[in-house]
């Protein structure tokens, strides 16, 4: 112990002089460029006195063995320089049990130890990541006997909060959104979220969350998610078909959080589609589309933004993998067909066999100097299997963000193209006008197929010349201006590309409670 002390000069002198008489062995740590490293660093220090000592682990092992008989009890060891003593904890400023037993769960802090502040730091953090508080602190105090004793403190957010708002989307129109939440639902660590659009599309969703055994590890979750939405698809800058598509679905999640950003899920849910046409040349003898099926996947998801709206740094990755099982298309013929065609079926069932997409997404922030920020996003999607067309695509454009299957704005207009296979890069500049006040010129490029295995197919043939043909490419650039507003972020922008030029806004005004 004297010697590990000595050569990683981490401490703890005194008792290695006094100690020195039982010693002969001596440890000179071998420095070169490698392990010298920074000098003024005392994980170098460290690093060094280590591999030296590795060096001789057997005499030192002979000399443990050795001082055994002495019946000396070796005292706690700093593990590094900036480690405190801790002799008790005081957890008395906690009033409430369940918060006591949050806190001494997440925290694991164990007495008569060293521990290091850093160490500390990141645990209070990932008390804070749970959102349950509004403050997560800690102080030490010192006794008579110059003991450390830390004290942990904290405040519990509000237990209810509604947030009520006025919104407007090009895809859902004018609606008024109600969000109310309650915390410690049942089961202690719990949030029940609540969730209704009232508008000519309306939306609702129900989310019961916790966490599992008073610790912040592992979270289960169950939710129900019902909306309505517009769906207009242009070709070449003209309307082609509209659908009015509504979608509910049911779904369960297991979680694992490594950190207070990021989480691996398990998830299945089961789905119901409905698309019901109000233009469509190509599916002119059906009047709807409907889809039932289970899904279930993986998932990993990282968020390192240090703004909800406005980040100005950070990073977003989403993986997921996922496959459906046991899908059904239903096709409704349209009532003009069957009076035309007497004795026709009125609908057709098709079972649609098993595939897997998996999805990667990728945004990163860079703040390139006081007034402007840039941001590089990129995401591509992968299909087992081709010729999918309205169900279980994925849709790009649009801002309906709390639908699993529609991506956020990419500077195209709402829902224009629906994508298998294919890869979106757009790079963004965001320059600050006045205080609050943004432009945001976007430049953003998409390759897609409907088939991937074609992709690799080098025959000329029609579509088979997926690389070369331009009818896959769609170019595109977008202009934004945002506000941000006491009462909530307000957007509205411009965009155009080859396929289609539009308006496209965003306006939320909200108030919390």
């Amino acid at each position: 112990l004297a010697i590990l002390k000595q050569s990683s000069m981490m401490g703890g002198i005194l008792d290695a002089q006094k100690q020195r008489k039982n010693v002969d062995i001596y440890i000179e740590p071998y420095l070169n460029d490698m392990s010298a490293a920074d000098f003024n660093k005392y994980t170098e220090f460290y690093k060094r006195g280590y591999d030296a000592a590795l060096k001789k682990k057997p005499e030192l092992m002979a000399l443990a063995e050795y001082m055994k008989q002495f019946n000396v009890k070796p005292k706690p060891r700093p593990v590094l320089t900036d480690s405190i003593y801790i002799s008790s904890i005081n957890y008395s400023k906690i009033e409430k049990k369940k918060y006591r037993q949050l806190v001494k769960k997440t925290l694991e802090s164990d007495t008569n130890v060293y521990i290091r502040t850093s160490d500390i730091k990141d645990k209070i953090e990932r008390l804070y990541g749970t959102r349950m508080f509004r403050k997560v602190g800690y102080y030490f105090e010192t006794d008579s006997t110059n003991n450390h004793k830390i004290v942990y403190d904290v405040i519990p957010r509000e237990a209810k909060h509604l947030n009520i708002a006025l919104s407007y989307r090009n895809e859902s129109k004018i609606g008024l959104i109600a969000d109310l939440s309650f915390r410690n639902v049942l089961i202690p660590m719990s949030k029940l979220d609540f969730k209704v659009r009232v508008s000519e599309f309306p939306a609702a969703k129900i989310r019961y969350f916790t966490y599992l055994d008073y610790g912040t590890r592992f979270g289960t979750s169950i939710s129900y998610n019902f909306y309505v939405n517009d769906m207009p698809v242009y070709d070449n800058r003209k309307l082609n078909s509209q659908f009015t598509r509504s979608m509910s679905y049911l779904k369960a999640k297991f979680s694992f959080f490594p950190g207070i950003n990021s989480s691996f899920n398990i998830f299945g849910r089961y789905e119901r589609m409905n698309y019901k046409k109000v233009i469509s040349p190509e599916f002119a003898s059906f009047s709807n589309i409907k889809n039932t099926g289970w899904f279930a996947g993986l998932s990993y998801e990282l968020n390192t933004f240090n703004d909800k709206y406005f980040t100005t740094s950070g990073m977003h990755i989403a993986v997921v993998a996922e496959s459906n099982f046991a899908t059904m298309q239903t096709y409704v013929v349209d009532a003009d067909t069957l009076a035309a065609n007497p004795g026709f079926p009125s609908k057709f069932d098709l079972e649609e066999e098993t595939f897997t997409q998996i999805l990667l997404q990728v945004d990163a922030y860079k703040k390139l100097s006081k007034k402007w920020v840039m941001s590089n996003e990129f995401f591509t999607v992968a299909s087992t299997k081709a010729g999918k067309e309205l169900v279980n695509s994925n849709l790009f454009g649009g801002m309906f963000p709390s639908d699993p299957d529609q991506q956020a704005f990419w500077g195209l207009p709402e829902n224009t193209i629906f994508m298998n296979n294919g890869v979106m890069y757009r790079l963004g500049f965001r320059y600050q006008i006045v205080n609050n006040l943004f432009v945001s010129p976007k430049f953003n490029g998409i390759f897609y197929a409907d088939d991937i295995t074609l992709l690799f197919d080098k025959s000329d043939k029609g579509e088979s010349s997926y690389i070369g043909n331009f009818d896959n490419y769609v170019l595109g650039v977008g202009l934004e201006v945002s506000y941000r507003s006491p009462i909530g972020p307000i957007s509205v922008g411009v965009s155009a590309n080859d396929v289609y030029s539009g308006l496209w806004s965003h306006i939320r005004i909200g108030f919390s409670f």
